[in-house]
């Protein structure tokens, strides 16, 4: 969103769409362990600007759930792909800012579906969901079920 936001400033003018495979845009990643824990109650909280801010007072043209499936430069085309279907969309100038899947570490267990890998806001939801948390409201968690922890790290 950095560089849609800082293209919009540069040139008003200029058409910018932002795809994101995800459907959420701008969260604060630091704040996951919080909602998870509990401190932090609806994991909206956890969203820096809501889709809107983007949309209306922006003029960015942020598509939710949409990926990018394959670029043809020579065409200067990206293919995407939404939950209505897909399809070609046109560009001028293309900024790739695609992630990156994690590495996993050959740890026993690491594949049980009660372990996350958080890399964006939709996974948080499912993780709080599968601990017991309604996801977009706070849900009081009995004394004998046990508390979200996150384990982190980086190179």
């Amino acid at each position: 969103m950095s560089a849609a936001s800082a293209a919009r400033r540069i040139a008003p003018d200029l058409d910018v769409v932002v795809c994101e495979g995800g459907g959420f845009a701008a969260y604060g990643m630091c704040g996951i362990p919080y909602f998870l824990g509990g401190t932090v109650e609806h994991a909206e909280s956890l969203l820096a600007y809501p889709p809107e801010e983007f949309r209306d007072k922006r003029g960015i043209d942020l598509r939710l759930r949409t990926r990018v499936t394959r670029i043809d430069p020579d065409a200067h085309q990206v293919h995407l792909s939404d939950e209505s279907g897909s399809g070609p969309l046109g560009y001028d100038a293309l900024i790739v800012a695609s992630s990156a899947d994690p590495v996993r570490p050959p740890v026993p267990g690491l594949d049980h579906d009660r372990v996350f890998t958080i890399r964006s806001h939709d996974p948080v939801i499912v993780a709080a969901q599968k601990a017991g948390r309604s996801a977009s409201a706070s849900a009081a968690r009995p004394a004998s079920r046990p508390v979200p922890s996150t384990v982190g790290g980086s190179p």
